[in-house]
């Protein structure tokens, strides 16, 4: 794999997912919120990233009732999908949850104990702590959890610790919450603070937000099943089914990030396929600059991608009839016309070889079928957007390699071959 930037790859790749809420036999929250739906898309845009994911992690509030069947539909979902994508599932209690039927459900042994798991994926260490109080919303760590996270913590992994739980420890901005956030954030600080902890991910409070704890930094991973607006009026509380969302984790040797991936379902506006990618791949660094990067470029690929997808998918807009030839404007020439005049000027005022001529009439005349194939057959229609549409195809087809030079000293201006010529 060729570097592109400054960073190579990530040494390891997690996802991110909390508050599917599930429930029983596949019913709607609220009798309102189809919830899993959005969590098997989820699943399959993760599958279709092809990304090196080694880990799902999920923060918890995994069945919104504790229902058996809830876990086990949760099971069937995941464990798949996990399967396909050749990830380690890392379950995370949360205050829907309930220890009995989550220990029971997800790992076979019923338990009253707090659910605390320590998994090593490829030498990063992810701890699950269950920050759950029993018959309570809130959150809370008993002394017996924080010894023994100390104790584990006691050893650094070879590429650092994640640790996981439900309840971040930050304040919330959605005012209510407040109420059950994480009590004693103070004494998980003592533990966690000078540790190899590199990161902390949570769940929640249903929106997307990250802040710091104890020199740490935190991500609070949004839901699958519905999420709260935080701009909501003040005082107020909004759960709205939309904004779904999970995230990617990137860990660096270094850093760390993190991606809110939408799950929600998109319509594509703009991009450009791999094989583009597989294309600069095989330039140099400078090459790649004038090509990706030169506002001059007719290689822009995020913007001619998104020219051929509206070119593809738009029908080409009706043109008005046009008139005889004789009456035309005299400013809208034919375009072969034009080009034929265009090619005697090279030959002729300019002293161009044949070989050189030919070359220009191969590439103007494939512009030419290219131009009336979008409607345009004479030199009005001639403009920076049909060019760079004809750029793309051209690509996409495989009769132009990428070449990082300026377009002005490998083709003619548009301007050039519009004149009137002898």
């Amino acid at each position: 794999m060729v570097q592109l930037g400054q960073f190579p790859p990530a040494r390891h790749v997690l996802a991110h997912i909390s508050d599917t809420h599930l429930l029983g036999g596949g019913r709607k929250l609220y009798g309102a919120v189809d919830i899993e739906p959005p969590l098997v898309r989820a699943l399959e845009q993760l599958h279709r990233s092809n990304l090196p994911i080694e880990a799902i992690v999920f923060t918890g509030d995994l069945a919104d009732l504790a229902e058996p069947d809830a876990y086990a539909r949760l099971k069937g979902i995941v464990e798949p999908a996990a399967e396909r994508i050749g990830a380690k599932i890392v379950w995370v209690m949360g205050n829907h949850d309930e220890r009995p039927a989550y220990s029971a459900g997800l790992f076979g042994v019923e338990s009253t104990d707090p659910q605390d798991r320590v998994e090593l994926v490829n030498g990063l260490r992810i701890i699950s702590l269950d920050s759950t109080v029993p018959g309570y919303h809130h959150g809370d760590l008993v002394e017996s959890q924080l010894e023994w996270l100390r104790g584990v913590l006691a050893e650094p992994a070879p590429d650092g610790t994640i640790l996981a739980l439900h309840h971040p420890p930050l304040p919330s901005p959605v005012e209510i919450m407040a109420i059950l956030e994480l009590q004693n954030m103070q004494r998980l600080a003592d533990v966690v603070r000078g540790t190899d902890v590199r990161a902390i991910l949570a769940g929640h409070l249903h929106h997307a937000m990250s802040g710091m704890f104890a020199g740490i930094p935190v991500s609070v991973a949004a839901a699958t099943c519905y999420t709260i607006d935080p701009s909501a009026p003040a005082g107020s509380l909004l759960g709205v089914d939309g904004a779904q969302s999970v995230n990617l984790v990137h860990v660096y040797d270094d850093q760390i990030l993190h991606s809110v991936v939408p799950v929600n379902e998109t319509v594509a506006v703009s991009g450009f396929p791999d094989s583009v990618l597989d294309r600069l791949a095989e330039l140099t660094h400078e090459q790649r600059i004038e090509a990706f990067s030169n506002k001059r470029s007719t290689f822009n690929l995020a913007e001619m991608e998104s020219e051929r997808r509206r070119r593809v998918a738009a029908p080409a807009p009706a043109r008005p009839p046009r008139p005889p030839r004789a009456a035309r404007d005299h400013r809208g020439v034919d375009l072969r016309v034009s080009i034929d005049g265009y090619l005697r000027h090279l030959e002729l005022d300019r002293g161009f070889s044949p070989h050189t001529v030919r070359g220009y009439r191969t590439d103007l005349l494939d512009l030419a079928g290219f131009a009336e194939d979008t409607g345009v057959d004479d030199t009005t229609g001639l403009d920076l957007e049909l060019l760079r549409g004809w750029r793309l195809a051209r690509v996409h087809r495989g009769t132009r390699e990428v070449d990082p030079r300026p377009p002005q000293r490998r083709r003619p201006r548009l301007h050039e071959v519009a004149r009137p010529h002898r």
